[in-house]
This record gives structure tokens, sequence and C-alpha cells, in this order.
């Protein structure tokens, strides 16, 4: 957990010199269900950057499995760029019941276990 701006620099520093061992470290957080042999492949030339290839997670495991003695504590707190919009938090137990809802409308139209779903937020202009 980065706690100051001086930790916050060392780290990035890190990132950038040592890419694979920052992620290595960063991704030892996970709960894998494959870990991935090679944290990064890249060629520049091609241009192809594989990270953690042939690795398998579930990110929804790793948000909800992780947290379940957290259901009360707050999960995601959103702040609107406008100063006289109310933000937004979500404690793990509703984001939970969120993304419930979510996995059923998508359900309902088709998607299956194993489908990929990219879901595009673009920035709109008011």
């Amino acid at each position: 957990m980065i706690r100051n701006i001086e930790e916050y620099h060392k780290q990035y520093k890190f990132s950038v010199n040592e890419p694979e061992k920052f992620w290595d470290n960063y991704s030892k957080q996970f709960l894998w269900q494959k870990r991935s042999k090679k944290i990064l492949n890249w060629n520049f030339d091609s241009p192809e950057i594989k990270w953690f290839e042939n690795g398998k997670l579930n990110i929804t495991e790793n948000i909800f499995e992780r947290n379940k003695d957290k259901v009360n504590q707050k999960a995601i707190i959103w702040e609107p760029n406008e100063p006289e919009e109310e933000g937004k938090s979500f404690t793990y137990g509703e984001l939970f019941k969120e993304v419930c809802k979510f996995s059923n409308v998508l359900k309902t139209i088709g998607i299956k276990k194993g489908d990929r779903v990219i879901i595009y937020l673009p920035m709109i202009p008011e």
C-alpha cells in the first residue's frame, strides 16, 4: 500500500525500471486459478506485448472472495469532476448486488459463461 508521495515515486520508479519484478510482486496479492510462468513477453518490433501469458484469474473472485469479511466496508468511492455534484460510494455488499444485477442483464441477452464482453465507456460531453 502506498501511504505517501515519496512511496508513490519510489514504486513508480521501480515499475518503470523493473516492470517484470514490479508486476510479479503486485500480482502475488491476487487469487490465481493458474499462475502465469511468464510475467511479460514483449517484442517492440512486431509490436506485441503480452502480460501474464497463460495465467488465469477471475476478477470478481478477487474483488468479492478476498473481501467477504468486508461486506459493510466501502469498496468504491467515486468523486465527480463537478464540485456541486454529490459523490457516490458502494460497500462490498452493495457492489456485489450491483454486479449480480448486471450479470443477470447480460444473461437475458444471451451472454454465457466463457463469452467475452467489452464495455466501451467513452467520455460523454455534456
